[in-house]
């Protein structure tokens, strides 16, 4: 079975679908000039869509990716009824490496910067599992 996800992120809530291998590149090209234009907005919401819902309707994960150019870095987070985790990666010095939705703050920890291919091929793994990625060095937020 193929997966489709839903990504989220912008100032006007922008919805992309990612279905392909060329639809993940269109979302990281999306995401980068976004993060461009408006450092508040870096970082997109991503949900698989086959998935289940919860008990109010609402899907039973988030996939969070952030991109900030002015930093050269990228992150991956996934959260589901397992817990919160992020794609560890190279540390960026002591402080929170910082991604913003809508202005909000939603900065990852100072070891979290990982490469824009690892999450390409993360996400083209969800796309086709429908699970949080394997070929992912994932640690817990708490």
């Amino acid at each position: 079975m193929t997966f489709t996800i839903s990504a989220y992120f912008g100032s006007d809530g922008y919805e992309m679908p990612v279905e392909t291998e060329a639809g993940v590149s269109n979302f990281i090209a999306h995401l980068l000039a976004e993060a461009k234009k408006d450092a508040d907005n870096n970082l997109a919401a991503l949900y698989i869509n086959e998935r289940p819902k919860n008990e109010r309707g609402l899907p039973d994960h988030e996939i969070r990716v952030g991109i900030n150019p002015k930093l050269s870095a990228a992150a991956l987070g996934f959260t589901d009824v397992d817990g919160s985790f992020y794609a560890q990666g190279k540390r960026d010095g002591d402080a929170d490496v910082p991604y913003f939705s809508e202005g909000h703050d939603e900065s990852f920890p100072p070891d979290s910067v990982v490469t824009v291919e690892l999450i390409r091929k993360a996400i083209m793994e969800m796309l086709t599992t429908g699970k949080r990625a394997t070929d992912v060095n994932w640690k817990s937020v708490y």
